[in-house]
C-alpha cells in the first residue's frame, strides 16, 4: 500500500497542517518522506524506517559542503539496521530514538 496522494500536496494546503504522521504500515521511499518532509512544515512525528535515508538523501550535499541546513520539529527518528551484519538474534532492526 502507498501513502495517500493528500501528503504530497503543496505547503500551505493538504499537508501543511499535519503534526503526526504514521506509514510503518505502508510502502514509501527516500523520495516519499522527502517530499511529506518539504510539504508538511509543522511535522513531529513522522513514523517510518526510511527518516534518516530521506534526511540524509535531502542535506548530506549541504552539509558535507558546510552549508546551513534546515531544522525540523520532528521528536522522532525512525532507522532501518537491517544491513547491517551480525547483530544478535531477536534484536529488532528498525528501530525508534
Amino acid at each position: 500500500m502507498k501513502p495517500p496522494k493528500q501528503l504530497f500536496t503543496e505547503s500551505g494546503s493538504g499537508s501543511a497542517g499535519l503534526t503526526e504522521i504514521d506509514l510503518e504500515s505502508v510502502s514509501a521511499t527516500s523520495q516519499d518522506i522527502q517530499t511529506i518532509l518539504k510539504t508538511s512544515p509543522n511535522l513531529k512525528i513522522l513514523r517510518h524506517y526510511q527518516m534518516v535515508k530521506a534526511l540524509y538523501d535531502l542535506h548530506s550535499e549541504s552539509w558535507k559542503r558546510k552549508e546551513p541546513v534546515p531544522t525540523y520539529k520532528l521528536k522522532n527518528l525512525d532507522v532501518d539496521f537491517s544491513h547491517v551484519v551480525g547483530l544478535p538474534i531477536g534484536i529488532n532492526t528498525r528501530t525508534r530514538v
